[in-house]
């Protein structure tokens, strides 16, 4: 019998496995951490593109051509221009600190160059990111914003 035939892995064998076996779960747990942050972040876009349209087409569709909003009211919580909404895109308030708040709808309606009969209105949506001392939603680069013209004079 050959006592230099062994059976078998060796310790130093079974150590590369299993760093091998390691590292390749511990890609597989950043790329599942990529893929959820992502996913999250792609429903939040899709929210609030749904909640910003939905916001764009009542404005627009209305009777009367919208009066003209507060220069800031895109940028601020300015009352009267603003809703929040809850995680699923559903108003619950023009109060920030409602409950359930999750997402914030601001929108801007001004004139369009010198054109008495058309107006521009302009639509954010995103997540609500409350600021503590001024106690407004502040929006974040992953807002998203709905523009269109609104007339009442058949071109």
């Amino acid at each position: 019998m050959d006592v230099s035939c062994s059976r078998g892995f060796s310790l130093v064998e079974v150590l590369v496995a299993t760093g091998i076996v390691v590292t390749a779960f511990g890609v597989l747990g950043s790329l599942a951490s990529i893929a959820l942050k992502t996913t999250i972040v792609a429903r939040d876009r899709t929210v609030a593109a749904v909640l910003a349209q939905s916001a764009f087409d009542r404005l627009a569709s209305s009777r009367l051509l919208p009066a003209p909003t507060p220069v800031d009211s895109l940028e601020e919580d300015v009352p009267g221009w603003v809703e929040y909404a809850d995680g699923q895109g559903r108003i619950v308030s023009r109060d920030p600190s409602a409950a359930g708040t999750v997402f914030v709808c601001r929108w801007r309606v001004a004139g369009w160059r010198g054109h008495p009969d058309v107006r521009v209105i302009a639509v954010a949506a995103g997540r609500c990111r409350p600021h503590v001392a001024t106690r407004q939603c502040h929006l974040g680069t992953d807002a998203v914003v709905v523009t269109g013209l609104r007339s009442e004079v058949v071109w």
